[in-house]
């Protein structure tokens, strides 16, 4: 005869049981185990730009089987960047006491939120392969001198949003720059930050002081245009450069393919999932999320290697005119996994909630866009009759 005890001790059982498998279901159907797309396939990587006013000078990029061989990079865990009036006390001292953490695992995602937050890791890491450390001296004695060069916005706290320190190795700490980040952070007036808006890093800070002359050959180069802008370079001391880089306002700045006269525009990355095309003007193709791995690739450093009909910036910036590619061991690249991820969380982004109240003054802004709307829609009409 059973017991109420037992039966009491079996529902129990049955209960744990059911609650178990429950959230083993919940756990199997929020799994994510995406099928990471090939992010360079030469016949795709042929199509995915418009040609260029100079087709026979648009890029050719490099060979999947050069892309493959290269070795993917590792990221490390990043941290704040203060303006040295406002570090906390010792805080360079604690980040060289601090072991390196590799911060991107893909056996360890399993949501879709997590891969989201890994490439949200790797937005704000370096796309640069690791480089030597420096000592807590070097780096106060050169922070200072470059947020005061180019007037480095900063938060309430001062934090820098546009660097990150990494600790690559115990006992070194890197100030990182050139990541995804760098560019499309904006720091708005009450002291908020916005990542993957419009930046507004002032365009010269892109570099640590005034750039020598090949490096701005290498960005700027394009002698199929004539030999305008490199003269233009060599005229210049290089005290004129810095002065005409710190004419350049944030949000604008000179990059590869660019000119220091001629700076782009950095476009937002907010809603850039609905944009069928990339880049500042157009450039590239966005056909889905596997084009905009491709984008981050080219852009987080492989457009140098590109051929623009027997010319490549990497050679400029080595002082050469020879397309020649650099070695295998003298460059690295993302994995496709990580590439996935960052287009994730760019894909991810949504706007920040609108600072302006729906009052009356809006609502009558409304009925003039909506008049202002059907006006044209009539305009649209009788053209196409």
């Amino acid at each position: 005869m059973r017991t109420a005890s037992s039966r009491s001790v079996k529902w129990f059982a049955a209960a744990a049981i059911f609650t178990v498998f429950s959230i083993y279901v919940a756990e199997a159907a929020d799994a994510f185990k995406p099928e990471v797309p090939r992010t360079w396939v030469d016949s795709e990587m042929a199509e995915l730009e418009l040609p260029l006013a100079y087709p026979d000078h648009s890029p050719v990029h490099v060979p999947s089987e050069y892309y493959y061989k290269i070795p993917t990079r590792i990221f490390y865990k990043s941290y704040p960047v203060y303006h040295p009036d406002y570090e906390p006390r010792d805080y360079l001292e604690q980040l060289m006491a601090k072991e390196p953490e590799v911060v991107f695992d893909p056996s360890r995602l399993k949501t879709k939120e997590d891969w989201i937050q890994a490439g949200k890791v790797l937005f704000e890491s370096s796309d640069r392969a690791p480089r030597r450390g420096r000592s807590v001296e070097d780096i106060r004695r050169n922070l200072r001198p470059w947020i005061e060069l180019w007037d480095i916005p900063m938060t309430p706290e001062g934090i820098i949003p546009y660097r990150r320190y990494v600790v690559r190795k115990k006992g070194e700490v890197q100030l990182q720059s050139n990541t995804c980040a760098s560019c499309h952070t904006r720091l708005m007036p009450d002291g908020s930050v916005i990542v993957g808006a419009q930046g507004n890093l002032p365009g010269g800070a892109v570099f640590s002081g005034t750039p020598s002359k090949t490096l701005l050959h290498g960005l700027t180069d394009a002698p199929w245009t004539g030999e305008e802008e490199a003269s233009l370079i060599e005229s210049l001391s290089g005290q004129e450069i810095t002065d005409h880089l710190k004419t350049i306002p944030g949000g604008v700045m000179p990059r590869t393919g660019t000119s220091i006269l001629y700076p782009v525009a950095v476009p937002d990355l907010i809603g850039v999932k609905d944009r069928r095309y990339l880049d500042r003007t157009g450039l590239q193709r966005h056909s889905s999320i596997v084009d905009l791995m491709r984008y981050a690739s080219i852009n987080l450093g492989f457009d140098v290697y590109a051929n623009f009909g027997g010319f490549r910036p990497f050679s400029a910036f080595q002082g050469s005119r020879h397309a020649h590619l650099p070695k295998l061991s003298e460059v690295s690249r993302y994995s496709d996994a990580q590439l996935y991820a960052i287009a994730l969380y760019i894909h991810s982004l949504t706007p920040p909630p609108n600072p302006n109240p729906y009052d009356e003054t809006a609502k009558r802004g409304e009925k003039v866009a909506s008049s202002a709307e059907s006006v044209g829609k009539l305009r649209l009409t009788w053209l196409t009759k």
